[in-house]
């Protein structure tokens, strides 16, 4: 591939004979774990923060309600990041989904004890970390299955 000036060029863009579709995304099903996880991870810091903002602006000052606001808030990120490797990870299964929404529910759980919250005893933080996985599991679940039946046929 030698250019009329004498240098060779790589080519940048490949392009697709017309009539023809690219083929769909096939990533390995592995990389939709970290996917998972990071969108969860995302959306719950912004949508439990925005919350609990909106909330403390309002005056609530209970803290069970602001904590079950972050832990709903947690489900529904769990839910949208199972969503997405449903709908888009074609070569992804359930379990990736679930992998990465649990992974990012204890990320969160570890960020929390090593913020000084360990005041408490450890089998109650076990107790949270219980909690936090399942809601997240269920939460990644739903949403692989709200993914999956949203794919084009």
């Amino acid at each position: 591939m030698s250019a009329p000036d004498g240098k060779r060029r790589l080519p940048v863009i490949k392009e697709t004979p017309e009539g023809e579709e690219p083929p769909p995304e096939e990533r390995p099903g592995s990389q939709w774990v970290w996917a998972s996880a990071i969108i969860t991870v995302l959306l719950w810091t912004l949508v439990s923060g925005g919350s609990n903002a909106i909330l403390q602006r309002a005056g609530v000052e209970s803290v069970g309600i602001l904590v079950g606001v972050s832990v709903g808030s947690l489900f529904v990120a769990a839910l949208v990041g199972g969503l997405a490797t449903g709908r888009f990870g074609l070569k992804a299964e359930r379990k990736h989904a679930t992998y990465g929404t649990v992974a990012a529910a204890a990320f969160g759980w570890v960020l929390s004890i090593s913020a000084g919250l360990n005041a408490a005893p450890i089998p109650f933080w076990f107790a949270v970390l219980a909690v936090l996985g399942g809601l997240a599991w269920g939460g990644g679940v739903l949403g692989y299955r709200l993914g999956k039946r949203l794919r084009p046929a």
